[in-house]
């Protein structure tokens, strides 16, 4: 993949998810705290869209997860974990 096709696709991701992660963790955040359930499924509906947006990205650009990224997601999804985990006691 030439240079400015890597730099295009990393723009095309930083800001998918600047949009729908940091505004499905604000709406998120916002049901939480007001206890509104619709609220929450809208932020957890946005993350998961941005997902699969970036999952649509690599199929375009015909490449999978950077080294970063795939680090990234499973150290949140480890995070996640350890915080139900922790809920429970």
């Amino acid at each position: 993949m030439s240079k400015s096709a890597m730099v295009e696709r990393d723009l095309l991701v930083f800001s998918i998810w600047a949009v729908l992660g940091f505004g499905g963790l604000a709406l998120l955040l916002e049901g939480f705290s007001r206890d509104s359930y619709a609220v929450s499924v809208a932020g957890i509906a946005a993350i998961v869209a941005g997902f699969a947006a970036h999952f649509v990205v690599n199929a375009i650009f015909d490449t999978g997860f950077k080294q970063g990224e795939a680090a990234l997601g499973i150290g949140v999804f480890g995070i996640v974990v350890a915080v139900f985990i922790a809920s429970w006691a």
